[in-house]
């Protein structure tokens, strides 16, 4: 329920708004921040265990990109629990193939500053939805990494 109550308060009626207004924008930004993304996890060799370019070609970059073009759009009540429901899967897989989740946050600094300066340096884009996203990510990957280290100390 807390949860719950954080996501809808990150997807308020003047965020939802914010959302709304720069949508375009965002799903603009959404696949050449998903490429540094995957360059940054691909360039280290410790994600040899778990990825190769032809699963990132072929599955996770458009994976990535539709997860973030749902995350990154404006929610109402009713879509909080499927929201958490699918944070909650991909913790639970990046656990199962034992992804160094520390990799997944320095690629995710990464994904928000590929967002955050397109957007810096759009000229129609809202300023105000910087921090929308910024929230909205950090509470996903604390819920991912929650999830993980959960099911994580489970398996051990």
């Amino acid at each position: 329920m807390y949860k719950q109550s954080l996501l809808l308060n990150l997807y308020s009626e003047s965020n939802n708004q914010l959302l709304i207004k720069n949508q375009s924008i965002i799903e603009s930004l959404i696949p050449i921040s998903v490429q540094k993304y995957y360059e940054l996890l691909l360039s280290n060799p410790e994600t040899t265990k778990f990825l190769t370019n032809e699963l990132v070609e072929n599955r996770l970059i458009n994976s990535l990109q539709t997860w973030l073009t749902s995350v990154l759009s404006a929610k109402q009540e009713d879509e909080i629990e499927a929201l958490l429901k699918q944070q909650r899967h991909i913790g639970q897989v990046h656990a199962r193939i034992n992804v160094d989740m520390s990799l997944v946050s320095e690629a995710m600094i990464v994904l928000k500053n590929s967002l955050h300066q397109g957007l810096l340096d759009h000229p129609t884009a809202d300023r105000k939805i910087l921090l929308v996203i910024h929230n909205i990510l950090d509470f996903a990957l604390m819920n991912i990494n929650k999830v993980y280290f959960s099911d994580f100390t489970n398996v051990e």
